[in-house]
């Protein structure tokens, strides 16, 4: 698996380097680059590539892109257990994924909202996060 990051890094970034590609894969690039360099735990590469990834993104208003990329951000300081910047993130991108409507990824930003609370110690709000998920997930598989 290991030698799957190094690859994707490697065509990351050739791709970033044809004049023709789009804001959107430019963007995504960024993105893959940032997932490669989280999984080798470098972190601090991995937010500068998704930060140069959401900057793209919000300057485009590709709307998930941006909530993706708060997600994969959330996550990193999670695993810093920078708290309060992981669960703002979270909370952006939920927003993000209620306004589009986006149902494929709305329950698993909740389900991350979940543990950031559950990490904290905080008993009342993950049962209802919990909870809300569980019946957002019923509903869409519903309809």
């Amino acid at each position: 698996m290991r030698g799957e990051y190094i690859e994707a890094i490697i065509y990351a970034n050739k791709a970033l380097q044809y004049e023709k590609i789009s804001l959107y894969e430019e963007a995504n690039s960024y993105n893959t680059l940032a997932s490669a360099y989280q999984y080798f735990g470098n972190y601090t590469e991995a937010l500068d590539y998704f930060f140069k990834g959401l900057k793209i993104h919000e300057e485009n208003k590709f709307m998930r892109g941006i909530a993706v990329t708060y997600n994969n951000i959330a996550a990193i300081y999670n695993a810093q257990d920078e708290n309060e910047k992981s669960l703002e993130l979270y909370l952006k991108a939920k927003k993000i994924f209620i306004e589009t409507n986006n149902t494929y990824l709305l329950p698993a930003t909740i389900n991350n909202i979940a543990s950031v609370y559950l990490k904290n110690i905080n008993t009342t709000l993950p049962n209802f996060t919990i909870k809300k998920h569980t019946s957002f997930k019923k509903k869409t598989i519903i309809l």
